[in-house]
């Protein structure tokens, strides 16, 4: 499945019903915040669905924001968050497709950032340390990490 089809297969619905649904259904489910309106919601589906297809960012986030309202900034700021969650969110679902289907050949996945400047570059490398120190396994037989805090630093000996 191509990130487009993906974002194409994902039930419309209104944000009023899509708090009440479970969240297994709400991550198959595309919504925008003050769209009632379903053809309306369908026409930025359809422009979110362009950008995985070689459509221009600059022009998918005018037709959002044609959609959304008149055109003001916040307006040119909410279209923007809009395609790039759903975008990204698209690119992300056929990528772990991708990852799922060759796992038995490549059972370690690396930590990719989408390179805005607002992730640490050692990141990732301090993930993959922590996890063979403690012993863990991580990539596709990892069930993900355990819900809890992070411990304090000054516990673990990390210093900065």
């Amino acid at each position: 499945m191509t990130p487009s089809d993906y974002t194409r297969s994902r039930a419309r619905t209104d944000t009023e019903t899509l708090v009440q649904m479970y969240p297994e259904l709400r991550a198959r489910a595309f919504a925008v915040q003050g769209i009632d309106d379903y053809t309306q919601l369908k026409r930025v589906q359809d422009a979110v669905a362009k950008l995985p297809e070689g459509g221009d960012w600059k022009t998918l986030q005018r037709e959002i924001a044609a959609e959304l309202g008149s055109d003001t900034q916040a307006t040119r700021k909410r279209a923007e968050t809009v395609l790039r969650t759903n975008g990204f969110q698209a690119y992300a679902a056929a990528r772990y497709r991708k990852q799922q289907a060759g796992k038995d050949i490549f059972p370690y996945w690396k930590y990719v950032t989408m390179d805005d400047g607002r992730v640490r570059d050692r990141r990732g490398r301090r993930l993959v340390h922590r996890r063979r120190s403690r012993g863990r396994e991580g990539g596709a037989a990892h069930p993900g990490q355990p819900d809890r805090q992070p411990r304090d630093r000054r516990r673990r000996g990390v210093r900065r």
